[in-house]
Order: C-alpha cells, then structure tokens, then sequence
C-alpha cells in the first residue's frame, strides 16, 4: 500500500508529526510508502496542482496502484 497526503500545515492535530516533517516516509517494511507533503496555509490551487503533478503522479506511475482511493476534506471553519 502507498499512502501520500497533501494537506495544509497546522491543519492536522498537534501530535502528528507529518504536519512538521515531511520526512516521515513510514517505517520499517513501510519505509518509503507514506508520502507527506504539507503546504503553507495559502499555498493556493497552483501549488497543490504542482504537488501532484512533479511528487505524486511520478511516484504513482512507479508504484503502478491497481485501486485509488481519494479522501478530500474541505474545513468550512477556514472559510
């Protein structure tokens, strides 16, 4: 399984460490399957586009998934 995030940063709680590191790539037989990429509150559509386009869409064609589960959340306080 392969697991990548985009989220804003300061967005997750407090104790997740993605939130600050985007070195957190899983650990032992996992390492290297979690994929991190917090952004800046405001990175805006461009940025997160640019995250797919050059992170995860390169990674996804290597790992070659079979299925794709997508898991989007929209925070209306922000709003």
């Amino acid at each position: 399984m392969l697991y990548a995030e985009v989220h804003q940063t300061g967005s997750l709680q407090e104790s997740c460490g993605a939130d600050r590191n985007a070195d957190m790539t899983g650990a032992g037989q996992g390492r290297g399957f979690s994929i991190p990429i917090p952004m800046p509150a405001g990175a805006g559509e461009h940025a997160y586009v640019k995250a797919f386009k050059e992170i995860i869409e390169p990674i996804a064609d290597q790992y070659k998934p079979e299925l794709v589960v997508l898991v989007a959340r929209l925070c209306l306080a922000h709003l």
